[in-house]
């Protein structure tokens, strides 16, 4: 079978299984989902053959990429998979819509479950190739968000927010130091959020200078979600 085809397969199970039990969280493991689990002494997953799993990588990189376009949400890619998935709001829009080739009220979710349940994974295929991959269209009036560049960016800013978090810790102690220091040095008062203002000011003056440079859009928006904690840390006084 083609990367593409086991793509179409494993998008139509996930879906399914993340339709069905939303909006619990599951875990998404690339074992469970191709069907190989035995490991090599070098960590590699195996098929039937005793070959590296074909089948393992795609089902991985199936999850992986539903996850960073945006269609599910976890805390974070694994080894094996993504943990504490479920359906972004995007991804559970478009599985609740109901394409207008569909000649009965049923939504992509309810046939993605029902063909997975049945084991019919080629209709499976089908369903995703036709109802879902097209990405933004109008069904039956309701327009379905496709991935742009602008969830990219998104995407790219909460990637950002965490590994600077696990690097330099707390974002809002962290501004709080800033400011204390550029007090010391202005000689008069600047607030956490000051910092982060002129903070972004430079990225904007950047952004002047390369309107499509990504990583100075990709640091506003980060500035600005920071910006917005440190407000109702503010405002609650926590």
């Amino acid at each position: 079978m083609k990367n593409i085809e086991l793509f179409d397969e494993y998008a139509a199970r996930l879906f399914a299984e993340l339709y069905k039990s939303f909006p619990t969280k599951t875990n998404l493991n690339a074992c469970k989902l191709c069907g190989h689990s035995e490991i090599d002494e070098y960590g590699r997953i195996l098929d039937e053959r005793g070959e590296p799993s074909k089948a393992f990588d795609v089902a991985r990189s199936t999850i992986e990429w539903l996850y960073e376009a945006g269609y599910i949400r976890g805390n974070g890619m694994g080894a094996m998979g993504l943990g504490q998935a479920v359906l972004s709001p995007m991804g559970l829009m478009v599985l609740k819509s109901v394409p207008a080739s569909l000649k009965i009220e049923e939504s992509v979710g309810d046939r993605l479950s029902k063909l997975v349940k049945e084991g019919t994974y080629e209709a499976a295929r089908e369903a995703v190739n036709r109802h879902w991959l097209p990405g933004a269209r109008w069904w039956e009036g309701r327009w379905v968000s496709r991935m742009t560049e602008a969830a990219h960016i998104l995407q790219a800013t909460r990637t950002v927010i965490a590994e600077r978090g696990a690097t330099y810790g707390d974002a809002a102690a962290l501004f709080a130091q800033v400011a204390r220091r550029w007090s010391a040095t202005l000689g008069a008062e600047v607030t956490a959020s000051q910092a982060i203002l002129c903070m972004l000011d430079l990225k904007l003056a950047r952004l002047a200078h390369d309107p499509a440079h990504k990583d100075s859009m990709v640091d506003v928006a980060g500035y600005a979600a920071l910006l917005a904690d440190l407000a109702v840390i503010e405002e609650h006084g926590t």
